[in-house]
């Protein structure tokens, strides 16, 4: 049977995830306070000094800028406080550079200009002034920049258009998309890819964004002017068009990563076997049966914790669970099994192993020894102790791992995993003509085979070298018909009244096509064919080949006759040799019996049930007639009658069918369900009371009569009487004198005067008086009775 495998797993959100979680976003969050780091980025025609309130200032404190101008001053005293301020541009073809130290300002005109004052890079005093004219032509050639300068330090750095600064962020986003798809039920392999695809989109639009817009690329956040200063070079080669141009490649270039990287369904395919349980090899589990203090170690609890587990001190109430044989690490001696051979076959070229290492099986009645095609061949192995034994056509050479090399092989010998001393198989092979007709056989050499086995003891040792089994198949043509080995519906089988047809399987020894006929003519003749297996591989478990067919024209009460032919070799059928075909002589006759239908005839009980006791044992009861073989049937019985409740009878099979049940008083409905063999079926049902009478007998009447004391009793009963003064009423109503007529309510015994009559009785169901009272207590005066 095989099954495929899809992995689909829904997440859970674990405690450790939720505190990861937790613990990066706070982490992220205190870094971000402390890298409230100021920099000032290049400003571009975009963001000119025309336009203070654009001006893209990190870190500087608010103030109320000039409405023309650049009248940054209070803008940039944050910055002045800390280091110092440069700016860098061109005006009229010359370079501009001032360094501005700390407590300088930079003071607006009233056009629009700017003035500064500052050191040259060589510390000599300059100042500059540019107009609004200047400040215009420099933004129009994109040649404006603000560069701030920091205080030195690596959070400066990592905040700066920088690769450091790229590696963090990347880092950053990608952790968090980690942990936020694993909390969705992603599986850890795709949580990964998930990862690495961010943190490279991330990476390839920092890095693009830096380069495309001509900024530059700063790996520690220095320039050439000034330390720890971040490097802004001016004018982008693509324009406004770039962040566009960055994203498509970044996402790009993320799910080329992610489509690499994710793990798609996987599919296998698995064969497997449905066994009986298997201990497991050896016996280290043998001493856990000895550990449970609640109850003592039984033979079943030892056996099962492993196959070498022995039960010790059996019956004395101190049994031990051990491991027998510790040191056994001989692997198990291999020799033929003679008594499951073949008739007409026999081993030759016998070697037991150690150290031999196999047999050959030969047909007695062959030339060449060759067996028969498609005919059975039952061979078989013994071994000096019990053993699991497999068997495989192929060679496994891997004896350095002999474990493995085992449990590589396909077959168990015989299809049983049971440990035992003799193991059985039976094979079915084709011939060499028709395989080379129909092929799909790899296993055949010239009509040789090899079969190769390996078995394992209770202590795990598996022989190294391999026991072969050889035989070969005959070679020459088919010259026997195909032979039919059974049907799907047995011979003689019936079927239900009024059903006119039904679907039949054929099973044949070899490739073959089938007909049928109602009556008994030659193949040629038969006027119905069957859908038949062709090829060798075809052969289903039993090794037969399966023809299908549907009979039909049925009779009710009587036997339907069918006969079924075959001719071999169908593949030849189209050549030049399909007069090489050979078809049975004689028809395989086939019956289906028809039927009537079942009845029902009896059902019980039907009447009020009396008991002693708080449950009382009921028998239903059903009989059947008619149908198949007068009656016999399976019945089955329900209280609800619906068809998932019914219940097989305990005595059933037959045309009568009894089952127990202990019932509480009350009334009960019981529904039956009988069906033949032939699937024929009836319904009835029952009806009864249960009631439970727990009282003694009592005495309503005594007296004389005919000089005889007489007593009746409300219900029937049986009575018996004692006479001991000093005993009275304690005794057993057994051990007394019973008086005539048991199970009644009239009672008799013989008159004596003056005597005193200690009497009990005892109804069917085992109601008496208590041990020490008297169902009545009698003493005879004359003819007067007290």
């Amino acid at each position: 049977m095989t099954f495929k495998m899809m992995k689909n797993k829904r997440g859970k959100i674990a405690a450790f995830e939720i505190f990861n979680l937790v613990l990066a976003v706070i982490s992220f969050s205190f870094l971000i306070g402390l890298m409230n780091v100021d920099v000032v980025s290049g400003v571009d025609s975009a963001m000119g000094l025309n336009n203070p309130s654009s001006l893209p200032v990190k870190g500087g404190t608010s103030a109320s800028m000039a409405a023309t101008g650049i009248n940054a001053a209070t803008a940039l005293k944050a910055w002045n406080t800390k280091s110092a301020l440069e700016i860098t541009g061109k005006a009229a073809g010359e370079d501009v550079l001032v360094h501005v130290p700390s407590g300088t300002a930079v003071q607006g005109l009233a056009g629009g200009g700017a003035q500064v004052v500052g050191t040259t890079a060589s510390g000599a005093s300059q100042t500059v002034t540019l107009d609004q004219a200047q400040l215009a032509a420099m933004e129009s050639k994109n040649q404006i920049g603000l560069v701030g300068k920091t205080t030195p330090g690596i959070l400066d750095a990592i905040m700066a258009d920088s690769l450091l600064g790229s590696l963090v962020w990347a880092a950053g986003i990608a952790g968090a998309v980690y942990l936020l798809s694993g909390m969705f039920g992603v599986s850890s392999n795709n949580q990964k890819a998930l990862a690495v695809a961010t943190f490279a989109g991330v990476m390839t639009y920092k890095v693009l964004g830096q380069y495309l817009t001509g900024s530059g690329l700063n790996i520690f956040g220095h320039s050439g002017i000034g330390a720890n200063a971040a490097w802004v070079a001016k004018g982008g080669a693509f324009g406004t068009a770039t962040p566009f141009l960055s994203l498509g490649i970044s996402i790009g270039v993320g799910l080329l990563i992610l489509n690499a990287l994710w793990s798609k369904e996987s599919k296998k395919l698995v064969t497997f076997q449905c066994v009986p349980y298997e201990p497991p090899v050896g016996g280290q589990y043998c001493e856990l049966c000895n550990k449970d203090p609640m109850r003592s170690c039984s033979e079943y609890r030892c056996k099962s914790l492993g196959q070498a587990c022995e039960l010790l001190n059996a019956g004395t109430g101190k049994e031990m669970c051990a491991w027998v044989n510790r040191q056994d690490v001989t692997s198990a001696i291999i020799m033929p099994w003679e008594d499951v051979l073949t008739k007409n076959h026999k081993y030759t070229e016998v070697k037991t192993r150690p150290p031999g290492t196999g047999m050959k099986i030969v047909n007695s009645q062959a030339s060449d020894g060759c067996i028969k095609a498609f005919t059975p061949l039952t061979f078989g192995i013994a071994t000096n102790e019990p053993t699991q034994c497999k068997i495989d056509y192929n060679h496994t050479t891997n004896v350095r791992d002999v474990k493995n090399a085992y449990e590589s092989m396909h077959y168990y010998f015989g299809e049983s995993n049971l440990y035992a001393y003799n193991h059985t198989q039976t094979l079915r092979l084709p011939g060499q003509t028709t395989v080379n007709e129909t092929g799909g056989v790899e296993l055949i050499h010239d009509g040789t085979f090899t079969l190769y086995t390996r078995c394992q003891d209770a202590n795990g040792n598996i022989n190294e070298d391999e026991y072969a089994i050889r035989f070969c198949v005959e070679k020459g043509p088919d010259t026997t018909p195909p032979k039919i080995e059974g049907t799907s519906i047995p011979n003689g089988y019936p079927v239900s009244f009024g059903v006119n047809e039904t679907a039949i399987e054929v099973y044949v020894n070899e490739p073959a096509d089938c007909k049928w006929s109602r009556q008994d003519k030659d193949y040629d003749s038969m006027e119905n064919t069957m859908s038949c297996d062709r090829n060798v591989f075809d052969m289903n478990s039993n090794m037969l080949y399966k023809c299908i067919t549907t009979l039909n024209g049925f009779e009710n009460r009587k036997d339907n006759e069918f006969y079924f032919r075959c001719k071999d070799q169908p593949n030849l059928e189209l050549t030049d040799r399909k007069n090489d075909r050979i078809a049975n002589q004689e028809s395989y006759k086939f019956i289906i019996k028809g039927t009537q239908p079942l009845n029902i005839i009896k059902t019980g009980p039907n009447a009020t049930i009396q008991g002693y006791a708080l449950v009382v044992p009921v028998s239903l009861e059903v009989e059947t007639s008619n149908g198949y073989n007068k009656g016999d049937a399976i019945c089955y019985y329900s209280q609800t009658n619906s068809d998932e409740s019914f219940i097989k009878m305990f005595d059933t099979g037959t045309n009568k069918h009894t089952q127990r049940q202990d019932l509480a008083p009350g009334d009960y409905t019981y529904y039956f369900k009988c069906v033949d063999l032939g699937g024929n079926a009836d319904y009835n049902s029952t009806r009864f009371r249960i009631e439970v009478d727990r009282q003694a007998p009592i005495v309503v009447r005594v007296y004389n009569e005919g000089n005889n004391l007489k007593i009746i009793t409300d219900e029937k009963s049986t009575c018996s009487y004692s006479q001991v003064i000093n005993q009275k009423c304690n005794f057993d109503i057994n051990n007394g004198k019973f008086m005539l007529y048991s199970n009644a309510t009239e009672h008799y015994s013989e008159w004596n005067p003056n005597t005193n009559y200690y009497i009990k009785c005892r109804d069917v169901n085992g109601n008496q008086p208590n041990p020490i009272d008297c169902s009545i207590i009698v003493r005879s005066y004359n003819s007067l009775v007290k």
